[in-house]
């Protein structure tokens, strides 16, 4: 059901190898979003990259997923493969994933970085405007769907500085398929609501917003880095809803930073234990 992309740590000799980054893409991408900034990041930390069901360039899910169903993959593949803890990385619908995992597996969890996401489920309205989506993506295609997609979740100044990345953005969605959208609404639509569980979230984690973003307002980030009790807040300039795509070097910064911090936090914890 998912499609796996390891890239493995690039470490010298004398480094220490450290620990999983698992990416999970947004809606309606794949995980190549996280080319650039796994390219960077992986320098320092294994990472691995996924396809949500369907979204792989060469695949055509044919049959409706959860976010459960993902979470419970995730952990298989992680057993697997004898990764006994990930940080895990999603942006928008990939954040639903993260969050949907941390709270069915928090012992695998060591870390949480949300991107232009955000805990609340869809109010009814939302799930309203996601069924009226699907049946026009089925009926009619994803060319005008695509277009008014990127028009919203880009931001102004992505649009009118990066033209390139708003055409290469457009080429690459241009491969998804009616089917494979329509299961991703669907998916996101019956979404569990964490909003009022964010408080049992124990693990460091990163959000990662813009005021910019159309999609999620900057509000969402807000209240869950109040809510989480170890969470740190970023509002990226000059980007919209999809931060990672339009600022990745700056996102790759602040991942390696949020990484570099919690390793020191955790050497620091074990000194002390030492010393008690």
């Amino acid at each position: 059901m998912l499609t796996w992309n390891f890239y493995p740590q690039l470490k010298n000799s004398k480094s220490e190898v450290r620990e999983t980054i698992i990416f999970l893409h947004a809606f309606p991408f794949s995980s190549q979003m996280w080319n650039e900034i796994v390219e960077k990041v992986s320098r320092h930390y294994s990472c691995l990259t996924v396809d949500l069901p369907g979204f792989a360039s060469d695949e055509v899910e044919h049959a409706p997923w959860t976010f459960a169903m993902v979470t419970e993959e995730i952990c298989r593949y992680m057993k697997n493969h004898q990764i006994d803890k990930a940080v895990l990385c999603g942006c928008s619908m990939g954040g639903y994933s993260a969050l949907d995992f941390v709270f069915r597996y928090p012992a695998l969890c060591s870390g949480l970085i949300l991107m232009n996401t955000q805990a609340i489920g869809d109010s009814n309205d939302a799930k309203d405007k996601r069924s009226e989506t699907l049946q026009k993506v089925l009926s009619s295609g994803t060319s005008d769907f695509i277009k008014g997609f990127l028009a919203s979740a880009l931001a102004p100044h992505t649009q009118k500085h990066n033209p390139s990345l708003v055409d290469r953005l457009s080429v690459s969605l241009q491969q998804q398929s009616p089917l494979s959208l329509a299961h991703g609404l669907l998916a996101m639509s019956a979404r569990k609501d964490f909003s009022s569980q964010l408080t049992e979230i124990t693990v460091p984690t990163l959000i990662v917003s813009s005021s910019n973003d159309q999609a999620i307002p900057f509000s969402q980030s807000e209240e869950m880095a109040t809510k989480i009790p170890v969470a740190r807040l970023e509002n990226i300039a000059d980007a919209g809803h999809l931060t990672p795509l339009e600022q990745p070097t700056i996102c790759a910064d602040r991942i390696l930073n949020f990484m570099n911090s919690q390793r020191t936090m955790e050497v620091h914890h074990s000194l002390h234990k030492e010393l008690i």
